[in-house]
């Protein structure tokens, strides 16, 4: 089973969980205000507080920072993929592309190969598992 196969069947919690995991392993690219904020409400909302209101204020203020980070440049860059990953954490329902950004991030701001930026997905996922048994 693949990443996504085994993401793709968390629970709501689980998987809000993991997306913020994914989200906080890449704050330092997140450089724009708005990320910052949206990642503390994606925080909040995952850790204290499921309104979905606060979900959905979460990814309009990513979302609008992704788009004025994108539309800067000619080529993706890590910047932005990390913005997307955010966005992505903050829709409803789990994104695949969460996954694609997330690696994508990894690997270009860290010089990791794929396979690394799999890894650390794979172990985050791991730690979402093992917080759920105990």
């Amino acid at each position: 089973m693949n990443n996504w196969e085994a993401i793709s069947k968390l629970n709501f919690k689980d998987y809000r969980r993991f997306a913020l995991s994914c989200c906080l392993r890449l704050e330092p690219l997140m450089k724009d205000a708005r990320l910052r904020k949206a990642l503390k409400k994606l925080e909040q909302f995952t850790r204290e507080n499921e309104d979905l209101k606060l979900l959905k204020d979460a990814n309009n203020t990513a979302n609008a920072a992704y788009l004025d980070i994108r539309r800067k440049l000619v080529d993706m860059n890590a910047e932005a993929a990390a913005a997307c990953t955010l966005v992505c954490a903050t829709e409803k329902d789990p994104v695949p592309n969460l996954i694609g950004n997330f690696e994508f991030a990894l690997e270009n701001s860290e010089g990791l190969t794929r396979e690394a930026a799999i890894k650390i997905e794979a172990e985050l996922l791991k730690e979402v598992l093992m917080d759920r048994s105990e």
